[in-house]
C-alpha cells in the first residue's frame, strides 16, 4: 500500500507540473496571437479578423482564469477546505463557458449586420499572412495540450484546449474566407464564415457548461461508474451488505462514501482490514478518488435504500 501511495504521489506531482507548464504556454500563445490580430484588424477591417481578435481576447482571460484555478485546485486540503479545492476547476470551466457565449453572441450579431450592409475587406494579403501564422502557432499549442491531457486527464486543460481548437477552426475559416473573398471579389464570404463560427462556439459553450454545472451541484457519478463501484464492493467475500452510497466529482477528483455492514463478531482489526482491501480495489479502478467507508455491524441500518445490483 505504501509503495502504491508513493507512486501515486509522484505521478500527481508530475501531472501538476505538466498542467502548470501547459496553462502558462496557452497564456503566452494567446498574448502573441492577440497582438498579431490587432494589427491585422487595423490593416484590413475584416469582420472575420475582428471576430477572431475578440475570441482570442476572451481566450486570454479564460487562460489566466485557468492558470489561477489550476494552481488553486492543486492545493491540498486545509482547515477551511477539508475536501480540497477541486471545485475551483469547475468554477473556472463554468465561467469560461459564459465567455464563450458572449463571444458567440457578439460574433453572430456582427455577422448578420455585415450581411445586411456588406463592407470591402482591405489588404487581404496582410490578413492572410497573419491568419496563416496564427494557425501554425495555435496548432503547436494544441499538440502540447493533447499530450498533457493524455497524461493528466485534466478537465481544465480540456476546456482550454476547446478554446484553442475553436481558434484553429476560426483562424482556418477566416484564412479561407480572406482567400476566397480576394479571388471571388465578394463582400459576403467574410460574414458568412464568421456566422458559421459563431454557431460552432455556441455548441462548444454548451458542451462545457453542462458537466461543470453538474459537478458544482454535486451530481452523482455516471451510472456506469457507480455500477463498477457496486461490483467492486460486492466482490469482497466478507462484506455482508452496504448502503447509503454517495458519489460526486470535485474537478477531476471523485468522492465515494458508503456504509459497510460487517459481521458483528469480528475484531476491529479485521473490520479495518476488510475496509482497506475494498478501498485498495476501488483505488485501482479510480486512483484519484477519495474514499470514505463507515463500518457498522450487519443489520443495524434500518430502512435505508440498498444499492446492491
Amino acid at each position: 500500500m505504501g509503495h502504491n501511495h508513493l507512486h501515486i504521489s509522484a505521478q500527481k506531482a508530475e501531472h501538476n507540473k505538466l498542467i502548470r507548464i501547459t496553462t502558462a504556454a496557452s497564456v503566452i500563445t494567446a498574448l502573441m496571437i492577440i497582438l498579431l490580430k490587432l494589427y491585422g484588424w487595423f490593416a484590413t477591417f475584416s469582420l472575420g479578423i475582428m471576430a477572431s481578435l475578440l475570441d482570442s481576447s476572451l481566450d486570454i482571460v479564460a487562460s489566466i482564469i485557468n492558470l489561477i484555478a489550476a494552481r488553486y485546485a492543486m492545493m491540498p486540503p486545509d482547515d477551511e477546505h477539508r475536501f480540497g479545492h477541486g471545485k475551483a476547476e469547475d468554477l473556472a470551466v463554468f465561467f469560461q463557458s459564459v465567455f464563450f457565449n458572449l463571444s458567440a453572441a457578439f460574433l453572430f450579431a456582427s455577422s448578420v449586420k455585415r450581411l445586411l450592409s456588406p463592407t470591402i475587406v482591405e489588404n487581404s494579403g496582410v490578413g492572410i499572412g497573419i491568419m496563416a501564422f496564427s494557425c501554425v502557432v495555435t496548432l503547436a499549442l494544441l499538440l502540447l495540450q493533447a499530450h498533457a491531457i493524455k497524461k493528466t486527464k485534466s478537465k481544465i486543460l480540456m476546456a482550454d484546449r476547446l478554446h484553442y481548437f475553436t481558434d484553429l477552426l476560426s483562424n482556418g475559416a477566416i484564412l479561407l474566407s480572406l482567400f476566397l473573398g480576394s479571388i471571388l471579389q465578394s463582400n459576403y464570404v467574410d460574414p458568412i464564415f464568421a456566422l458559421g463560427i459563431s454557431i460552432y462556439i455556441f455548441k462548444g459553450a454548451y458542451d462545457l457548461i453542462k458537466p461543470a454545472f453538474m459537478n458544482l451541484m454535486d451530481h452523482e457519478l455516471s451510472h456506469t461508474e457507480k455500477k463498477e463501484i457496486i461490483r467492486i464492493i460486492n466482490s469482497h467475500p466478507k462484506a455482508r451488505e452496504f448502503h447509503d452510497l454517495k458519489t460526486r466529482y470535485s474537478g477531476n477528483k471523485p468522492f465515494i462514501q458508503f456504509h459497510l455492514e460487517l459481521d458483528s463478531q469480528i475484531s476491529l482489526q479485521e473490520a479495518y482490514d476488510i475496509a482497506t482491501a475494498i478501498e485498495s480495489d476501488l483505488l485501482k479502478y479510480s486512483p484519484d478518488a477519495e474514499i470514505m467507508i463507515r463500518k457498522e455491524p450487519a443489520g443495524m441500518r434500518g430502512h435505508i435504500k440498498d444499492y446492491k445490483d
